[in-house]
């Protein structure tokens, strides 16, 4: 399996493109997962290289814009996470 950004070989687990966290509420959902090299997904999360992360993310962001509502469940508010409207308007 390849990495969806770079074409190296991909790790087994597939990272969750809107987080699965109480702020971004992502889902298990197969639109939400995609395969990475341990080089992006520890870029991501731990990267020190902005511009890269920011490159890796709208490529991802890309992939599911079309598909959002599949890849987040509603707050408990009824409001959606920053990072989906974000990505609706076009910022990320």
């Amino acid at each position: 399996m390849k990495c969806y950004t770079c074409s190296n070989t991909a790790d087994e687990r597939p990272h969750h493109i809107i987080f699965r966290n109480k702020i971004q509420f992502g889902t298990n959902h197969p639109k939400n997962l995609v395969c990475l090299c341990n080089k992006c997904h520890t870029q991501i999360h731990h990267g020190k290289d902005i511009e890269r992360k920011k490159e890796i993310m709208k490529k991802l962001y890309d992939l599911i814009r079309n598909d959002l509502e599949l890849c987040y469940n509603k707050s408990k508010t009824g409001n959606d996470p920053k990072v989906i409207n974000l990505i609706r308007v076009g910022e990320l």
